[in-house]
């Protein structure tokens, strides 16, 4: 007779559901911190708006957009994925071009919170959570998700969030020196 151990299973790889719906709370949570802070913040999204070329009300529509955007990911991934990866396909082309005037402009992508000029290290976030936006639309649905893989993917969420932001500050140290 065999003997049953009580060792919990090993924990050897985090499985393609977790980690897109992980980026489903990352993109989330991108576009919902850029929504709030473009509504504190109306005239400096407006001025950024008109600094990318783009008339100064549509500024006043990306608040609402990423609100909804947001919304669409937690409850319809796949579609919300799709919306939110057009979306940053939409910022990252206005980026790029702005970049290629040779005029120097902020994106505002976080209100009156963006106060740094558009650089390359503005098209490596982009093209980052373009990839993130697309692998959100492989997560299952929020509804039937268990609650410890949930909360795993909230921790892997906040993984990647904190290691871009540090991918990000140390490319913006190389670009500067």
């Amino acid at each position: 007779m065999s003997e049953t151990s009580a060792v919990p299973p090993r924990l050897t790889a985090v499985s393609l559901s977790t980690i897109s719906l992980a980026c489903v709370f990352a993109v989330a949570g991108v576009f919902l911190v850029a929504a709030v802070s473009k509504l504190r913040s109306p005239t400096a999204t407006r001025d950024a708006t008109e600094g990318l070329g783009v008339p100064g009300w549509m500024g006043s529509l990306l608040a609402p957009v990423e609100f909804a955007v947001a919304s669409l990911l937690l409850a319809v991934p796949r579609v919300g994925s799709a919306a939110a990866a057009s979306l940053f396909v939409l910022f990252t082309v206005l980026l790029r071009r702005a970049l290629l005037s040779g005029r120097t402009v902020r994106c505002g992508c976080f209100g009156a919170r963006s106060t740094a000029p558009v650089t390359s290290v503005s098209l490596m976030r982009n093209v980052a959570l373009i990839a993130a936006s697309l692998l959100a639309g492989f997560a299952p649905s929020i509804r039937g998700v268990d609650g410890a893989r949930f909360g795993a993917s909230l921790v892997v969420a906040l993984g990647v969030v904190c290691g871009g932001l540090l991918l990000l500050a140390l490319a913006e140290v190389r670009r500067v020196t």
